[in-house]
């Protein structure tokens, strides 16, 4: 019974991650024009990528939670890109890494169904932690996304190879960011399971 509810929580987060792939670049595109339409900076699509979590498990507070963090992390990340660019002839690697880091962290609010957030301070911790490791490391594949594809420049929307390497940012933070919400869900399970033979044992 309780081996069927893990497997339960792996294929719901399994879904979940599908959507948050989806979602990670429709918010990407979705910012890209804000972008040309409003002159924004590329902090739009962070912004815009940390919505996602929220947005796909409908919890308001980790929606607010990841726009911010995206801020941050993009504010953050900038910097580092900067920095590293200076010792890679120019070229800025380990921008996204950081802003998927940075989302990761929303991984750690795992809930059960009608809570706004799990109280369990492994989970959070936990979570954070693959959620920075995963998102650190998704987040590469929006640095080095644009690397791998050639300019076409007959469509509107992909004149330079930095909107590609956006929509790859997009797309493997959240998934990153999905993995590790998937392994904190296990965890809080388990614990919940361990309380209610605590309970069962006291009663």
């Amino acid at each position: 019974m309780e081996g069927k509810r893990d497997r339960v929580v792996v294929k719901q987060g399994i879904r979940l991650a599908i959507m948050k792939a989806i979602l990670g670049a429709a918010a990407a595109i979705v910012a890209m024009m804000l972008m040309r339409l409003f002159g924004w900076s590329e902090i739009t699509v962070a912004v815009c990528i940390g919505l996602v979590p929220g947005i796909s498990e409908k919890s308001l507070r980790k929606a607010l939670a990841g726009a911010v963090l995206g801020f941050v992390g993009y504010s953050v990340g900038a910097r580092v890109g900067a920095t590293l660019a200076r010792s890679f002839s120019g070229v800025p690697l380990g921008h996204w890494a950081v802003v998927g880091a940075f989302i990761g962290l929303t991984a750690g609010m795992v809930r059960q169904p009608g809570q706004w957030f799990s109280f369990r301070f492994i989970v959070w911790w936990l979570g954070c932690v693959w959620g920075i490791v995963l998102g650190l490391v998704f987040g590469i594949m929006g640095d080095i996304g644009g690397f791998f594809t050639i300019p076409a420049y007959e469509l509107p929307l992909f004149y330079y190879m930095r909107e590609v390497s956006l929509i790859c940012a997009g797309v493997f933070i959240n998934l990153g960011v999905a993995v590790a919400s998937v392994l904190a869900s296990v965890i809080d399970n388990a614990l919940s399971r361990v309380a209610r033979s605590v309970e069962r044992a006291e009663a």
